[in-house]
């Protein structure tokens, strides 16, 4: 077989949209113990729920148990995915647990307390969380204490790691807390009620959060921006739109659309309101096409449009406290109390991430996202997609789409042969990399290829055809964008 692969710049903007079929639900997985966690995605796919089952289950996207590591009391806090794919999950007995993708135990890490928050990781690999003992832990990779913070009650909210590499989290002490990256105090601010929402950061480094019926939004240097009342509490985490608006539950059954203050010292604006049968402590989950997913205490799931029309709900067997989370199939996970993990049929993959928040990727790390930006700045270098750093003939956007280094050619071009399929390495956690597969057998004329994902970061690009066919000489494109 006679196989070439070219590689292509691309900057314009492919928008897809797929119909919703007439039933969402894929299949349910019963876990058999309610589900106050959320569901994590593991590189290769694999959905993460924790439970009153006192385990961590790994299942399949085809619904089926691949494992399941027993921990010593509930798991209530959403497991967080590493670069190198090691999965870190804290749990009411008092320990964060590190397992390899296979569930494996590496290392345990005990705080003084019970622990519900889920663990931010930083960009050099140390993890934030906190206890109910009153400290924000901060861990290094290998599982050894770094420093502690201490605040006046429990910490539940889950940690947010800010571009400059501040972490920021509030406490049951009413106070949203900014520290930098060796546990120093970078500044506090007292909110007015109990902090259980975990904060979300905006690509402008606004930093909003919940405390009792408001939600509040912080300059980077701890001043109030502005704020949003809400009809009851607001223990849900924001999530942000590509556009700017600010989406997030509240305890009156509210799903909020909000628009910031198109000024300075501006008030915010109320872009639409949709009210579920209870109360909504469920993190919202974007979706490309702009449909919000949100569980509620009416124990169903709402598919939300753009508009804030109801697509869809889907009943569970109990509330729906778990955040859903999108793959990139566009299938909607989500547990609820009734003691099962449920998937459904979404229309499309989740949107672009340019905010950190514990839920904002599927892998729930609570950092921020990795930019074509900070990645050439990074290496010492101006930002120049079009550019060629080191003159290998690999433009400076093709070498950051596929995980590679301006300065050196990325091996991950080359494509792999194993088993009859090619395969082409990308990384798949660039916030802002589309990807598609095109192939040819006269390099003329082009069709996508759909590629299924095999095993993170690789995506198979192509079956083979019967060797001696005609049709075997065939040639692969992959093409990126910034969508």
């Amino acid at each position: 077989m006679n196989c070439s692969i070219l590689s292509a710049l691309c900057v314009w903007v492919l928008v897809t949209s797929a119909p919703l079929v007439a039933s969402p639900l894929k299949w349910v997985f019963p876990v058999g113990q309610p589900v106050e966690s959320s569901p994590t995605l593991a590189w290769d796919g694999t959905v993460l729920i924790g439970s009153d089952k006192e385990a961590l289950t790994a299942v399949g996207p085809d619904g089926v148990e691949r494992w399941s590591f027993p921990a010593l009391d509930w798991i209530h806090a959403a497991a967080a995915v590493g670069a190198d794919g090691t999965i870190f999950v804290t749990s009411w007995d008092f320990l964060l647990y590190a397992l390899t993708p296979d569930g494996f135990p590496l290392w345990v890490f005990e705080a003084d307390d019970f622990i519900i928050s889920s663990p931010a990781i930083g960009a050099d690999g140390s993890l934030y969380f906190g206890s109910g003992d009153g400290f924000l832990y901060a861990i290094d990779p290998d599982g050894f204490l770094k420093w502690l913070f201490p605040t006046d009650d429990w910490v539940t909210s889950s940690p947010a790691v800010g571009q400059n590499g501040a972490i920021y989290f509030g406490s049951w002490d009413g106070y949203l807390h900014a520290l930098g990256p060796n546990g120093n105090l970078l500044w506090e601010v007292f909110t007015g009620d109990v902090v259980f929402s975990s904060p979300a950061i905006t690509a402008e480094g606004t930093i909003l959060v919940g405390s009792g019926n408001r939600l509040l939004a912080y300059s980077p240097t701890g001043n109030l921006r502005w704020q949003y009342t809400t009809g009851g509490l607001v223990d849900s985490s924001p999530a942000v739109g590509k556009d700017g608006t600010v989406y997030v539950g509240s305890g009156d059954g509210g799903l909020y659309a909000i628009r910031p203050p198109l000024v300075p010292g501006g008030n915010p604006s109320l872009k639409w309101k949709y009210t579920a049968g209870g109360a909504i402590y469920s993190s919202p989950a974007l979706a490309a096409d702009g449909t919000v997913y949100v569980g509620s205490r009416d124990n169903h799931l709402h598919a939300v449009s753009a508009n804030g029309q109801l697509i869809w709900k889907e009943p569970l067997d109990g509330f729906v406290d778990s955040s859903p989370v999108i793959a990139r199939d566009g299938t909607v996970y989500v547990g609820s109390r009734g003691g099962d993990l449920r998937a459904f049929h979404g229309g499309s993959p989740p949107a672009p991430v340019l905010w950190s928040c514990f839920g904002a990727f599927p892998d729930r790390a609570g950092r921020w996202p990795m930019l074509f930006e900070r990645w050439m700045q990074g290496h010492g270098l101006a930002p120049d997609p079009h550019g060629d750093a080191n003159g290998d003939g690999v433009k400076n956007w093709l070498a950051y789409a596929v995980g590679g280094s301006p300065l050196s050619t990325p091996a991950a071009l080359l494509p792999r042969m194993e088993e009859g399929s090619f395969r082409f390495q990308i990384n798949l956690r660039r916030a802002d990399v589309a990807h598609e597969v095109l192939a040819s057998g006269d390099l003329a004329n082009w069709e996508p290829v759909p590629d299924e994902v095999t095993g993170l970061p690789d995506v198979e690009a192509a079956r083979a055809v019967e060797a001696g066919a005609e049709e075997s000489r065939r040639f692969f494109k992959l093409r990126v964008w910034k969508p």
